[in-house]
């Protein structure tokens, strides 16, 4: 995240602060990969390595990230137009509520839903990637389109 040093809880939030495509999710078994292709997000899934399904949207799948100074926050899904102007949720589910966590030199998020919470690790994070491993092996990584 940071050579020489480790960001404050005000660096980190401000940084992830936006909304993000997700341009990979990545778990033992599958793979979906999110990208523009002919003015439509094309998205593709596989399993154990083989193309299972092409889907394609009017918009990118995206979240808006939004914490305040002390480590609290919101995440909200929606589909996000190629112009960037779009924040209607679409078929959204719960929306959970985030808490920052620092612990030894590196920086977690908790997503908090009403019957469960889910921790995952920040691995990479600046003004335009972020990218989250969860303690069950999932790997997305994101791109920031917005502010």
């Amino acid at each position: 995240m940071k050579k020489g040093g480790v960001l404050s809880v005000e660096e980190v939030t401000k940084l992830l602060n936006g909304v993000w495509v997700r341009e990979l999710y990545k778990s033992d078994e599958r793979v979906i990969t999110q990208e523009k292709e002919n003015g439509k997000a094309l998205i593709r899934t596989y399993e154990d390595g083989k193309l299972i399904k092409v889907e394609k949207k009017d918009g990118y799948d995206a979240v808006k990230i939004k914490f305040d100074n002390m480590g609290s926050g919101d995440y909200e899904e929606f589909l996000l137009n190629f112009d960037l102007t779009s924040t209607a949720i679409e078929g959204a589910s719960e929306q959970p509520k985030l808490k920052l966590i620092q612990a030894k030199g590196e920086y977690k998020i908790e997503f908090i839903y009403m019957m469960e919470s889910r921790v995952q690790t920040i691995e990479c994070l600046n003004d335009s990637v972020l990218v989250l491993v969860g303690d069950n092996g999932i790997r997305q990584k994101f791109r920031k389109v917005k502010e």
